[in-house]
C-alpha cells in the first residue's frame, strides 16, 4: 500500500471518529478493561504512552501504575523519529518532546527494554492479524526491532479503530493482543 492510501486510510479513521462525550465514554471501558487484566496486574513495569487528540483517553491506566507502584515509562521522540522510554514518576512534571507530547524529561532515568512486562501500543488502526497502523513514522517497529522486549505488546483501539486489513510491510511488527472497550483480543502466534 501506498504512503497515499495509508493516509487515505488514517483520514478515513479520523472522519469516523466519536464525538468528545462517546470518545470519553469508550475510554472508560477500555481503561477499566486493561486494569481488570491480569497482564496489567501481574505486570511490574509497563511502558504506555500520553494519548493524542483521537487516541483512547489511556490516563487513568497511567495514575493506576502510579499509584499502585508499577514502574511507568513512556516514549521521548526525537525530532529524527528515535524513541527511547523513560520512566515517569509525576504525571504533572511531564514536559513536551520534540513533538509536543508530553514525556519525562532527560533527568528521568530510562529503562532496559528487558525490564517492561507490557507496553500499551497507541495505533489509528488495527485489523485481526495484529496489525496496526500507526502515525506514519515507524517509531515503535523500528523500537521493537531494536530492543529485547520480551513482554506484551497491547494496542489500545476504539471501536472505529478496526478496519479489515492493516497493509503490512516487511518491517512491520504485529501486536500479541489488544483492548478494546468490548473486549481483549489475543492475535494469532506471529508469523
Amino acid at each position: 500500500m501506498s504512503a497515499a492510501e495509508k493516509a487515505a486510510l488514517r483520514r478515513r479513521i479520523r472522519e469516523h471518529a466519536p464525538d468528545p462525550e462517546a470518545l470519553q465514554a469508550e475510554s472508560a471501558a477500555l481503561c477499566a478493561r486493561i486494569l481488570e487484566s491480569a497482564l496489567f496486574r501481574e505486570a511490574k513495569a509497563v511502558a504506555a504512552f500520553m494519548p493524542l487528540p483521537g487516541e483512547a483517553d489511556i490516563r487513568p491506566v497511567l495514575a493506576a501504575c502510579l499509584a499502585s507502584g508499577k514502574r511507568l515509562a513512556l516514549p521521548v521522540t526525537r525530532a529524527d523519529l528515535s524513541m527511547t522510554f523513560r520512566l515517569a514518576a509525576d504525571l504533572a512534571a511531564l514536559t513536551p518532546d520534540a513533538f509536543g507530547i508530553p514525556a519525562p524529561g532527560p533527568e528521568a532515568p530510562g529503562i532496559p527494554a528487558g525490564d517492561l512486562d507490557l507496553m500499551l501500543v497507541p495505533l489509528s488502526a488495527v485489523d485481526a492479524r495484529g496489525y496496526r497502523l500507526g502515525k506514519g513514522g515507524g517509531c515503535y517497529d523500528r523500537w521493537l526491532r531494536a530492543h529485547a522486549f520480551r513482554g506484551v505488546t497491547l494496542g489500545v483501539a476504539l471501536r472505529h479503530q478496526w478496519v479489515e486489513r492493516v497493509p503490512a510491510e516487511a518491517w512491520d511488527i504485529p501486536l500479541d493482543r489488544a483492548v478494546t472497550p468490548d473486549t481483549l483480543v489475543i492475535f494469532p502466534e506471529n508469523p
